[in-house]
């Protein structure tokens, strides 16, 4: 007879690791060559200090059990280890559960999808892509605001909600103040993860106001008014 006891539950971030102490005992009446494993669909996240024992009747040893889950893993609570103990005799087995929870990282990426710089007259209105990423592993909800010298000549959707890994593209809109000077602007998009706020990331356009040419329109009987009087002109 066999018995598993020790710690069941902890936390960990992706590719972080948590130990527990695992404690074996031989519950038989003789001594006893005990072997243990994990199983499970989770068991590559494990792996064991010592996993064979030589126990007399009664007795008891511990090893460790140390835990990494994966990169990317998504965020969620009781990913499950199983320890198998196994006597000498192969046909007496006892288990234990083990309990991971995955705790959620955040990361935000801000990005210009195609041109980061266009130009434009006084009066034109500019559209940008923005992808937006969120590169946590868990949902999370970015929110979106503008900074710069002209960021009240742009306008952008408030927020953008996200699945782990996911990416969406958004639209910028820039319309260029009528009374715009010539010379360059740049109009930063601000992403931050609502939960963590020390998730963040920017991106930058870049807008650049031209010099709005002037003409003057002459419909064919003006043009050929003027065009008459310049002939019948003395000299």
């Amino acid at each position: 007879k066999l018995a598993i006891q020790g710690e069941d539950t902890q936390s960990a971030k992706p590719e972080e690791q948590v130990n527990f102490t695992i404690k074996i005992t031989n519950d038989g009446n003789g001594e006893d060559d005990i072997s243990l494993s994990l199983i499970g669909g989770n068991a590559s996240w494990g792996q064991l200090g010592d996993s064979a024992f030589t126990l007399a009747a009664g007795a008891n040893d511990t090893t460790t059990l140390r835990v990494t889950p994966p990169k990317d893993t998504e965020a969620k609570n009781g990913y499950n280890l199983i320890i198998r103990a196994t006597s000498e005799d192969d046909s007496t087995t006892t288990t234990r559960n083990i309990f991971v929870n995955v705790l959620q990282i955040y990361e935000v990426s801000v990005q210009v999808s195609g041109d980061s710089s266009k130009k434009g007259d006084p009066g034109d209105e500019l559209t940008f892509e923005m992808t937006i990423k969120n590169k946590g592993n868990g949902e999370d909800t970015v929110s979106l605001s503008l900074e710069g010298e002209k960021a009240s000549w742009a306008s952008i959707i408030d927020e953008v909600e996200l699945t782990s890994g996911e990416t969406k593209t958004v639209n910028l809109t820039v319309n260029i103040d009528d009374d715009a000077t010539v010379g360059d602007n740049d109009i930063v998009v601000n992403g931050t993860s609502e939960d963590n706020p020390s998730a963040y990331d920017t991106g930058t356009v870049k807008v650049s106001v031209t010099e709005k040419s002037s003409s003057i329109d002459f419909d064919r009987d003006s043009l050929t008014i003027l065009i008459i009087l310049s002939l019948s002109s003395p000299g």
